[in-house]
This record gives structure tokens, C-alpha cells and sequence, in this order.
């Protein structure tokens, strides 16, 4: 329960975040540009300091698993609010937001690296034999 509120932190946050630098047409008050670098940092920033206040309460947790979970709820949550309030078409929102968000594991996994719970070369192996 605690990873699906965390979870839904990394979304919202963001979210709120973002609602001074949107102009009533549904623009922007700055640049695109900065608007996406500001998004970014804001989303990067929080999410960590979430996953790893998470992280230091459960040792144990993976990461990895914590952040697909988080993926899918940050995708689901934009299908459910911000397509209906940007009125964007899936597709754009799929090349312009939602590839951005495959960060999110690609942390996930490099703190369970880091932490020793996985291992490029063992994941490597697993996926050599896979393909086979």
C-alpha cells in the first residue's frame, strides 16, 4: 500500500508543480523548453527522494519491481487525468511524456545494482540464454 501512495506522490507532485506554468489556452508561460527541463528535474528529484526514503525503511524492497510499479501507475494516472485535460492525441503524448517516464525503472534497476540485489552481467546471462 505504501509503494501504490508513494507512487501516486511521484505523480502528483509533479502535477501540482506544473499547473503555475500552464496558460489558460492550455500553453505555456515559459518556454517549452525550461518547461520540460523544470518537469524533469522536479519528477527526478522527487521520485528519488521517495524511492529511497522507501528504500531505507525496507532494505529488502526491489527497487526495480517498486519503480515498474511506479511506471505503470504515472502511465495510468496520465491516461486517466492529463490526456483528458490536454485533450492530446495518444500518440503524441506516448513520444512527448510517456517514453520520458522509462526512466523510472532504469533508476530502479541501477540502485538494485548498486545495492548488490542484481547484477548486470547475471541479468545479461539470463537474457543470452532467453534469446537462444
Amino acid at each position: 500500500m505504501k509503494v501504490l501512495l508513494l507512487g501516486l506522490l511521484t505523480w502528483l507532485i509533479p502535477f501540482v508543480v506544473s499547473i503555475p506554468f500552464v496558460n489558460p489556452e492550455g500553453g505555456y508561460w515559459i518556454s517549452t523548453g525550461l518547461f520540460k527541463s523544470i518537469m524533469l528535474l522536479v519528477g527526478c528529484s522527487c521520485g528519488l527522494w521517495l524511492l529511497l526514503a522507501l528504500l531505507a525503511r525496507n532494505r529488502e524492497l526491489s527497487a526495480t519491481r517498486v519503480t515498474l510499479i511506479w511506471l505503470l501507475l504515472n502511465w495510468l494516472l496520465d491516461a486517466v487525468v492529463l490526456l483528458p485535460l490536454s485533450g492530446m492525441p495518444v500518440h503524441q503524448y506516448a513520444s512527448e511524456i510517456g517514453i520520458r517516464y522509462l526512466m523510472i525503472p532504469m533508476v530502479g534497476y541501477a540502485i538494485d545494482v548498486a545495492k548488490g540485489h542484481r547484477t548486470f552481467a547475471s541479468d545479461s546471462e539470463r537474457l543470452d540464454s532467453a534469446l537462444s
